[in-house]
């Protein structure tokens, strides 16, 4: 079986969300100027920025960085987000599949981080992020881990220590109750994002832990 984070099609999370109520919760929190800007280069998201909480849009900031500015996702390419290339992958040769969270429980994963911080906060990281969008320079710096990851050239840094994450160290440790039973009885697929391997509590080392052989899988990097 494939095991994903989520397998809930992107349809119905788009469906849920435009069910809330209008938030316009952002125009408190940003300039006049940075909204307009956010507005901008939000015409083409899928889901409506009235109905995104700030920690939502946050996120979708960062992940449109890693698309526009590090071209993780090229003109040519059919799928936008790995995960759903490989969730075809699976149905197509009928193999079962499963997701460890729903993407409503995901949503509440982000409210409860939203909580923990300050309005001012995120306001300031939405700007950040606006302003990363919008200026045209060179960005090896902050895409050098992506194109590493891309190259495989991954350090996992397994004896570090975890920070205290709600995304991460919390996620990984009721993961490991379902993985751990599934991989008892079938033999899996799993993928998950690179955080979720790194580090001392990463999926990794938590196997280790639990008896498990964990040694890697050289692959070829695909021609394109």
């Amino acid at each position: 079986m494939a095991i994903f984070e989520s397998i809930d099609e992107e349809a119905k999370l788009v469906y849920t969300l435009h069910k809330r109520r209008k938030l316009n919760e952002l125009k408190k929190l940003l300039s006049n100027q940075d909204f307009s800007t956010l507005k901008n280069l939000s015409k083409n998201w899928k889901t409506s920025l009235s109905v995104l909480k700030p920690i939502e849009v946050l996120l979708t900031l960062t992940r449109e960085f890693q698309i526009l500015k590090c071209k993780t996702v090229k003109p040519i390419d059919q799928w936008d987000h790995f995960d759903n290339y490989l969730i075809e992958i699976a149905k197509k040769n009928k193999i079962s599949i499963q997701g460890l969270e729903t993407d409503s429980l995901q949503l509440n994963i982000l409210d409860d981080i939203e909580k923990s911080w300050s309005k001012e906060l995120i306001g300031q990281e939405i700007s950040f992020w606006i302003s990363k969008l919008t200026i045209e320079q060179n960005w090896y710096e902050e895409c050098q881990e992506t194109q590493k990851y891309q190259r495989f050239e991954i350090d996992y840094e397994f004896t570090n220590e975890c920070e205290d994450d709600i995304l991460i160290v919390k996620r990984n440790e009721e993961w490991m109750l379902t993985l751990t039973d599934l991989f008892s009885k079938k033999n899996c697929f799993v993928a998950v994002g690179l955080l979720h391997l790194k580090y001392n509590c990463g999926l990794l080392e938590a196997f280790k832990r639990k008896g498990f052989n964990v040694k890697p899988v050289i692959i070829e990097k695909a021609s394109r």
